[in-house]
């Protein structure tokens, strides 16, 4: 009997309502919805230019070391 607004999504992880409740990350401990979307694709998009700028230290490190 407690009010849930339109749109919203029942999580049953973290046990709250989401609006426009897209999914829940376990490895981040919280759904994915409205109030935190933006949030979560800074997150990703930091994350995939760490992986490109590890890669490509990585590979110069090689080519470096190759060449002596």
């Amino acid at each position: 009997m407690i009010f849930r607004p339109q749109r919203t999504a029942h999580c049953n992880i973290c046990n709250n309502c989401v609006l426009n409740f897209d999914h829940h990350r376990v490895w981040l401990g919280t759904c994915i919805g409205r109030r935190n979307y933006k949030l979560f694709m800074y997150f990703v998009s930091l994350l995939a230019a760490l992986c490109l700028y590890i890669g490509s230290m990585s590979a110069l490190s090689v080519a470096v070391r190759a060449a002596e």
